[in-house]
Formats: structure tokens, sequence, C-alpha cells
């Protein structure tokens, strides 16, 4: 879909600005060609947002390899068109293919007609590129386009030419950017998205930002509208619906993925909700906004907004409130089946914090540190000698319960469980994964000791 350029100051200093614009789709962070990446990763903004970075140039590979191991998507790098595909893998030695993108300028010569580039040398580099990139960005330089209708038109016939040499799948993609004298039209938006092309947009500026006042709580809000380009009239230009209303059916999850109910979005419910960062949507009984936990309290806060790969459908992810935290009318969570599983888990270990049953064995737990230490490690220990699916399950089910109230105790949720192990998958370095003896030793002195206390 979208993807939004935004300066890495500006976003070191109001993360605000990825949050918002990484509802619409990624964020590039752009350096400034005189400055070196910060030597401090910024861990939770890259773990917790699709976000890469770039144009780099090749001197800063040294310098990415952390970012990219600390959770950032991908890298783009600035490729000279001088530049030797096999020298390029030796540069690049060490990223993995699809964590790496190239950046091309399209200007001068290389600007002609479509179908000229269809078969030029241009085409020829740019596919070759995909050699050592999983994505090529194409820069359309200021005079190497005159018109938006002219730049679609080079675009698709760069992608058809592409897949005509058979340079094409899931890990190979083409994103473009246009002059920036050029302002993108919704309809020339759409054209690209239909054919699989990025947009790579200009975000707003932290200048361009302002503040007001949401429930009580100072937040930034972006000017979207006054941005280069509209950017939620990007996203929905990216839409597509073959009902008579015009709405999109939306499907609404919690943050670990979770079904709560179906709905229906307008174009506006879409704007309010990332406007104000709730999950609002079109009622059609009413036939108007319908603000989630208006009347019941039980609002939703807008994690993520995505589409499927039709283009056809919205996912709402939400943090539902509430008390109770209910999606459904009937007064549940989920329209579809009680609430269960480790996020039910969850949900009622957070309640047994602050109000268990006096005397109850989870209350006994949450005050005794020692005591649950011991059951985790004497549950862990019974799991690796369990030998049967059944009791492998049961003890699963018991490490599970003890780790949950430590979590729980420690004010750690599923959401950021998930998002450590989402996190790992995308390190550049992996560690031996030994078993450490002190561990095993302490572990040994808990599981040898009869404590009264392990019950």
């Amino acid at each position: 879909m979208l993807i939004f350029k935004l300066p890495l100051e500006d976003v070191l200093s109001h993360p605000d600005l990825a949050k918002r614009y990484c509802l619409l789709g990624s964020v590039q962070l752009q350096t400034s060609e005189s400055k070196a990446l910060p030597s401090i990763v910024p861990e939770g903004l890259l773990q917790r947002h699709n976000i890469v970075l770039g144009p780099l140039t090749l001197g800063q590979v040294d310098e990415v390899r952390p970012w990219l191991h600390n959770g950032a998507r991908k890298a783009f790098f600035a490729v000279p068109r001088e530049t030797v595909v096999e020298h390029l893998k030796i540069q690049l030695a060490g990223l993995p293919r699809e964590r790496v993108g190239v950046s091309v300028v399209l200007e001068g010569k290389d600007a002609v007609e479509a179908d000229a580039v269809a078969g030029g040398h241009f085409l020829e580099h740019v596919t070759k590129l995909y050699e050592v990139a999983s994505s090529v960005q194409i820069n359309f330089g200021n005079d190497s386009i005159k018109s938006e209708e002219a730049l679609i038109s080079l675009a698709n016939a760069i992608h058809h030419g592409i897949k005509c040499q058979g340079a094409t799948s899931l890990s190979q993609e083409l994103v473009v950017e246009a002059p920036a004298s050029m302002q993108w039209s919704a309809e020339g938006i759409k054209a690209l998205n239909k054919e699989s092309i990025r947009v790579l947009l200009h975000g707003a500026p932290s200048e361009k930002l302002n503040c007001h006042r949401v429930a009580g709580v100072k937040e930034l809000v972006l000017p979207l509208k006054q941005a280069a380009v509209d950017g939620v009239g990007a996203f929905l230009a990216c839409l597509r619906t073959d009902r008579l209303d015009g709405l999109f059916t939306t499907v609404v999850v919690d943050e670990c993925n979770v079904a709560l109910g179906l709905v229906y979005s307008s174009a506006e419910s879409v704007r309010t909700s990332v406007a104000e960062l709730r999950g609002v949507y079109f009622s059609r009984s009413r036939g108007g906004l319908w603000r989630k936990g208006d009347s019941s309290g039980a609002v939703q806060e807008l994690v993520g907004l995505d589409v499927d790969c039709d283009s056809d459908a919205l996912r709402f992810v939400v943090r539902q409130r509430g008390k109770p935290p209910a999606f459904c009318h009937l007064n549940r969570r989920s329209c579809w089946q009680e609430d269960r599983g480790l996020g039910a888990l969850q949900r009622t270990l957070e309640d047994r914090l602050h109000q268990a049953v006096e005397g109850s064995y989870t209350q006994k737990l949450f005050r005794d540190p020692d005591l649950l230490r011991h059951k985790l490690v004497e549950e862990a220990q019974e799991l690796s000698e369990a030998k049967e699916c059944e009791d492998v399950a049961a003890e699963a089910a018991d490490v599970f319960y003890f780790a949950m109230v430590r979590c729980v105790a420690a004010g750690v949720t599923l959401e950021d469980i998930e998002r450590h192990l989402d996190a790992r998958t995308l390190k550049l370095q992996r560690r031996p994964g030994n078993a450490k003896a002190h561990r095993i030793d302490a572990a040994e002195k808990i599981l040898s000791s009869p404590l009264p206390s392990r019950t």
C-alpha cells in the first residue's frame, strides 16, 4: 500500500508521528545525507511500528545493522546507475535480502516514453537489483516526468517489464516516488495500488503539527489534510467496495488478533477513527457515525488499521476498554463466543490482582514472589519430563498460568510478549542458545528443597 517519508529527527522528537502514519501504511525515516544514524537505537519505536529507513548511502551499511537488528523492517540504499550488482552483493553482505531495498533515480535520458523504458537498459538494471534487494524504489526526478498520467504509464511499463522477465514474487516489490513538484491524486494512487505498486508519499514535518487536548491528555494531531498529501485520503483511495452504499466491511479484533465483531466503515468513519485514535464505525441502522463506547463506556483504543489482500475489507485492531470490556451488545467481549484462552486468563488475573478473594491461591502467588518463583521452576521441570500428549498439554497449561501471574504482577501483557517474539524474528545475529550453568544450579537447589509453600 503506502509508505510515508518522514524526517528521522521529527519522528524521534514526536513518536506519535509514527504511530498515526503507521495506521495508514509504513513509515520511511529519512536521514540527512551529512548525518550518521544515531548510535542509540529506539528499540520500542522500531518494534511497535512498521518502520523502514532510507535512502542511505552504501557507506552506512554498518550504521544500519543495529537498527535492522532491533526491529527496523527494511533499509533502502541509494544506488548510482553505474553500480555493478556483483559489487553491491559484497557491500551488502550479511544483510538478508528481504531486509534490503534499493533506491534509484530515473531522470534525464532514462526518462523516455514508457514503451522505450520497457525494453531499455534502465529496466535491465532494475531487474538485476532484485538479486540483492526485495524492494526497488524509483525516484522520478524533477525533469523526468511532466504529469501524473505519464508517471503512472511509465511505472506500469516498468512493472510489466519486470514481470515479463520473471523477476516478481511476493518478496519483490516496486515503489515509486513522484517528483517533489507533482501532487498525487486519489485516482493516481488507486491506479498504482491496483497494480500492486507501492506509492511513497511525503508526510507532514513536525513544524506543521498542532496540539490539542483529548480526554485531558495533550497529544499530537497530524494535519493530514495540510500535508503534502491527504494521508487518510490516500489510504481510502487504495480501498474498493462492491456495496451499493459504498461502505467497507470491517473486522474488529483485539490486540492479539482475536475477532470481536463485524461492522462497517465509511470514509468519514475511517477519518474520524484516525483523528481520534479510537474505534469509530458507520451504523447502518442510525445512518451515521457510531463512536463505540459513547453510551456504554466500552470505548476502543485504535491500535492498528489494515487492509486485506483484495483491498475490499478493513481490519481494526483495538484495545477494548470498559467495565466490562464488552464489544457485543449482549455485554460480552466478542460477538461470537465467550471470552476464553490466554487472553481471558490475562484479564482474569488483572482483575484478581486488584480484587482477589482473600486467601485465594492466586492472591497468595501475587503476594509471595518466592512461592511464585518456585512454582515456575517446578512446573517447567514437570513440563520437560512429560511424555504423553495430554500430559505435555496439561503441564504447559500450568506453566502458562504461573508465567501469566508473573507477567500480570509486572504489568506485562500478551501483546508485549508477542511483540518481543516478533522482534526476535528480525534479529540479524542469533545467540547460541546454550543452557546457562548457573541457572541450572539455581533450579536444582529449588527442586531439591521441599519448602512447605511448594504445594
